[in-house]
C-alpha cells in the first residue's frame, strides 16, 4: 500500500492533516497453457492385393529403397477420402504444412514370394510393472531373458511438470532421461536421448520402442539425466512405469501386397476409412510388348514369336483377362491352361485395347483400360463376361480351346446367299421399340474424387423421335470419363440402329469355317430386290463363270466387284473388267483359281451387300448350322470415338421406282366359250427384274379406262368387239 499525505489551514482554526490508503494495481499471474497430451496410435495391416503388384503411381519416380518413396507415395493414401500428402507437394520435404495429417508411418509390402515381414505391426507382447521413481543418483535396471524377445517398449510417467514463481507464475518446464541397453554383460549404450519439455499438470506418458539386437540376456536401464528437484515449486518426477516384451510374429504374408499404417489417433475420432490408389497385379505380357507408364497401355515392335516377357503391371484388359484364366492363385488355373487359349486372339485384341484415341476432353487415352478391383467371389462365367465387356470380346470355346472375338473394324470372311443356306433363306427380325432408350448414365470411379462419378450421354435425334427414355449402366473397370462417354455412346447407338436379326440355315461347309464375333456378307434377293450371288460354274484366276444370267443382275458399272470364297475359306474382292454372257472377267487376277459350286457376290453402288456379326451358331440337325447375325456398320467405330457421320449402305433397290416395262405387243385370237366363238385380246410385255405385280389399264375408243392388277407379264381382255382398243 502506499500513503498519500495532504493539509489544509482555516483562518484561525485548527490546523488538520488526513491521511488516504490507495491500492496499488492488481498484477494477474502467467500461466503456461497445458502443452502436453499423452498420445495413442492407430495401427493397421490392410491386404491391397494379390502380389506381386507394381506399386504406387505417384511414387514411380523413386526407387523403392529411396527415402523418398515412402513420402511419394502418401499421394496415393486416402484416410476418409483425403490424401496424406497433396497432390503437387514435394515428396522430398519431411511432413509439414503439405501433409494434411501429421505423425503418419508406413511401411509396405509389395507380394513378392520372398518378402520380408513388417516389424512392429503383428507382434506378441507382455507388458511388466515397474512403477518406481527415477532419480538421477539411482538409475532402474530391469533384465530381459527371454531370447525370443525382439523388442522392448518403455513406458515413462511423469505425473506433473510445471515450474511455480513466488508471484505465482506457472510455467512449463523439461526433464531430460537416457535409455540404455547392455547385450550380455557387454556394457551399456545409449539407444535413446530424450527430453520431455512442455507443461502439464496432469499424468503424462510417453513410449519408447527400442529394437533388440544382440545376445541375452539384455539389461534396460532408463537414466534421469536432469538433476532432481529440490523444492516443491519444481514438479518434474520421472517415473519408469512397465516395460513390455515384444515378440514380433514375423508374418510375411507372401505374395500378398500389404500396407501397414500407424497413425495418431488424435486427428480422427473414430477409426478412418483407408483407400489406396495403386498399381495391381503384375500380369504376363508379349515379349515385343512395352507398357507406357502413365497410361499403362502396351505398345508393341515387330511381329510377336508367341512368348511372353516378365510380368509386369498393364491397364491392357486383353491380357488382364489372359492372366485371370491361367492363374491358380486366385484365377481359373485349376481348369483351364495356357495351351487352351488362343494368345494370339489376345494379342489381337490388345492391339485394338491400347490404340491411343481422343479422350472427348482435350486429351488422348488407350481405346479401353482396366481398373477394377475384384474382392468378393463370382461365378465364373459372370466374371469372365464382365472382363470380356470392358473390351468388348465375347467369348466362346471352340476346337479346344477358349478364344476371344473383339467387336472392331474388320471385312466381312464368309458369303451367304439363297444358294448356300436352307431353302428357308434369311428371317429377319427387329427389336421392340420399348428397348430403345435415348439417355445413358453412366456411373464410373473417380480417381481423383475417390467416388462414383457420373457420365451422361444423350441421343439427340432417339430424344426429338421417343421422348427421354433413361438407362443405367455400371462401367465395370472404369475410372476414364472418356471411357465412360464411349460407353454410353456405344449403348446408344446399339440399340437405336443395330436393331435387325437374321436367323438361317447353312451348310456344315459354311458351319466349320464361320465362328461368333465374325462379320459376313448376305446378298439376299428378296431383300435386295435383285439377285446378285450364286455359285460358281467355272472359274480360272482371272474369270468366273456364274451359276445363272437369266434371273441374274451382272452389272459392269458403279464401280462393280466381283467377292469369292476362295479354297482356303477366305473372301477375294476384284473388280470387274467387264462380261460377257455368264463370264465375269476381272481387272487383277485372284491368288488361285475358286473352287467350282462356291459362292460369289456382285456388288455396285445401287445394291451392296448387307453386313452382319454373328452372335452364335450352333449345329442342327442333317450336319446343318443354325447362324444367328446382328446387323453391322463398319462406320459406327468412327461415329463412337471420334464424332464422324455415320455411312449407309445401299443394300435394296426395293425402295426404288421400278423402270417401266418395254417391249409391249398385242395379238388378237378367237376362244371357245359355252360352245361359243368369241374373240380376245392377248397383251405381253418384258418383265421387270424384280417386279412381282403390273397394273394393266386398257379402254375402247373414248370410253372409261378399265384398270387390273396381274402378277404376271401378260393379259387376256375376253369378249372383245370390233372396236379401237387403248
Amino acid at each position: 500500500m502506499s500513503a498519500m499525505i495532504r493539509g489544509a489551514g482555516g483562518g484561525g482554526g485548527q490546523q488538520q492533516s488526513v491521511v488516504q490508503q490507495v491500492a496499488a494495481p492488481t498484477r494477474t499471474p502467467v500461466r503456461d497453457a497445458d502443452s502436453l497430451a499423452s498420445k495413442q496410435f492407430g495401427t493397421f495391416v490392410d491386404l491391397l492385393s494379390e502380389g506381386e503388384i507394381e506399386g504406387f503411381p505417384s511414387a514411380r519416380a523413386y526407387t523403392r529403397d529411396d527415402a523418398n518413396y515412402n513420402r511419394a507415395l502418401l499421394k496415393d493414401i486416402f484416410l476418409n477420402g483425403t490424401q496424406i500428402l497433396r497432390q503437387g507437394a514435394d515428396a522430398t520435404a519431411p511432413q509439414n504444412a503439405d501433409y494434411n495429417f501429421q505423425n503418419i508411418t508406413i511401411e509396405a509390402r509389395y507380394g513378392t514370394q520372398a518378402q520380408t515381414y513388417i516389424a512392429g505391426f503383428s507382434d506378441i507382447e507382455d507388458e511388466t510393472s515397474v512403477n518406481t521413481i527415477i532419480l538421477q543418483a539411482s538409475p532402474l535396471t530391469r533384465t530381459i531373458t527371454d531370447s525370443n524377445v525382439n523388442a522392448a517398449r518403455i513406458t515413462i510417467t511423469v505425473p506433473r511438470l510445471e515450474r511455480f514463481t513466488d508471484e505465482g507464475d506457472v510455467y512449463g518446464t523439461s526433464v531430460n532421461l537416457q535409455i540404455r541397453v547392455q547385450y550380455n554383460g557387454g556394457g551399456f549404450t545409449t539407444v535413446i536421448d530424450d527430453t520431455i519439455t512442455g507443461r502439464t499438470a496432469d499424468q503424462y506418458q510417453r513410449d519408447y520402442r527400442i529394437a533388440l539386437s544382440g545376445a541375452f540376456p539384455v539389461d534396460v536401464r532408463v537414466v534421469r539425466v536432469t538433476a532432481d528437484s529440490s523444492s516443491n515449486q519444481l514438479l518434474n518426477d520421472l517415473y519408469w512405469s512397465s516395460y513390455t516384451e515384444i515378440i514380433e510374429q514375423k508374418l510375411r504374408y507372401p505374395n500378398s501386397a500389404i500396407m501397414a499404417l500407424r497413425i495418431d489417433a488424435e486427428q480422427f475420432s473414430s477409426i478412418p476409412n483407408r483407400t489406396y490408389r495403386i498399381r495391381g497385379v503384375k500380369v504376363q505380357i508379349p515379349s515385343n510388348g512395352t507398357v507406357n507408364a502413365t497410361t499403362g497401355a502396351i505398345s508393341y515392335a515387330g511381329v510377336w514369336d508367341g512368348t511372353f516377357a516378365a510380368a509386369t503391371w498393364t491397364s491392357d484388359p486383353a491380357w488382364v483377362l489372359y492372366d485371370l484364366l491361367i492363374s491358380t492363385r486366385f484365377g481359373f488355373g485349376d481348369h483351364i491352361t495356357a495351351s487352351q487359349l488362343d494368345k494370339f486372339a489376345f494379342y489381337s485384341a490388345s492391339q485394338y485395347c491400347s490404340t491411343l484415341i481422343d479422350d472427348g476432353f482435350g486429351g488422348t487415352e488407350p481405346r479401353f483400360s482396366c481398373n477394377a478391383l475384384i474382392q468378393n467371389q463370382e461365378e465364373a462365367y459372370k466374371l469372365i463376361n464382365d472382363l470380356c465387356s470392358v473390351m468388348r470380346v465375347m467369348p466362346y470355346w471352340s476346337t479346344g480351346a477358349l478364344t476371344i472375338s473383339q467387336d472392331k473394324p474388320t471385312d466381312a470372311t464368309y458369303l451367304f446367299t439363297l444358294a448356300n443356306v436352307s431353302d428357308d433363306g434369311f428371317k429377319y427380325t427387329g427389336s421392340d421399340l420399348k428397348t430403345r432408350h435415348t439417355v445413358a448414365v453412366v456411373s464410373y470411379l473417380d480417381t481423383t474424387t475417390q467416388d462414383i462419378a457420373y457420365e451422361v450421354v444423350e441421343d439427340s435425334e432417339g430424344i426429338a423421335k421417343y421422348g427421354v427414355v433413361t438407362t443405367n449402366i455400371k462401367a465395370f473397370a472404369c475410372t476414364s470419363r472418356g471411357q465412360a462417354a464411349r460407353l454410353g455412346e456405344w449403348l446408344l447407338y446399339s440399340e437405336a440402329r443395330e436393331t435387325e436379326v437374321v436367323e438361317f440355315r447353312a451348310s456344315i461347309d459354311a458351319g466349320v469355317l464361320v465362328r461368333p464375333g465374325a462379320v459376313i456378307a448376305i446378298a439376299d434377293p428378296v431383300k435386295s430386290g435383285v439377285r446378285r450371288g450364286g455359285r460358281i460354274a467355272a472359274a480360272t484366276t482371272t474369270a468366273i463363270t456364274v451359276d445363272d444370267t437369266a434371273e441374274t443382275s451382272l452389272p459392269t458399272s458403279g464401280n462393280a466387284t466381283i467377292s469369292v470364297l476362295m479354297p482356303d475359306g477366305t473372301v477375294e474382292t476384284k473388280t470387274i473388267n467387264g462380261i460377257s454372257g455368264a463370264i465375269v472377267t476381272v481387272s487383277s487376277a485372284f491368288s488361285v483359281a475358286p473352287n467350282i459350286n462356291t459362292i460369289w457376290v456382285i456388288n455396285n453402288s445401287t445394291v451392296e451387300t448387307s453386313l452382319w456379326r454373328v452372335l452364335s451358331i450352333g449345329e442342327t440337325d442333317q450336319s446343318q448350322y443354325e447362324i444367328t447375325a446382328l446387323s453391322y456398320n463398319a462406320s459406327k467405330y468412327n461415329y463412337v470415338e471420334r464424332g464422324f457421320r455415320l455411312e449407309s449402305r445401299t443394300i435394296s433397290q426395293l425402295n426404288q421406282p421400278p423402270a417401266s416395262p418395254t417391249s409391249l405387243s398385242a395379238s388378237e385370237t378367237i376362244y371357245e366359250s359355252f360352245g361359243q366363238a368369241k374373240v380376245k385380246i392377248i397383251v405381253s410385255w418384258a418383265s421387270v427384274l424384280g417386279v412381282s405385280q403390273y397394273r394393266v389399264q386398257y379402254r375402247q375408243t373414248d370410253g372409261n379406262w378399265t384398270s387390273v392388277v396381274v402378277p404376271r407379264s401378260d393379259y387376256e381382255i375376253l369378249d372383245t368387239v370390233a372396236d379401237t382398243y387403248a
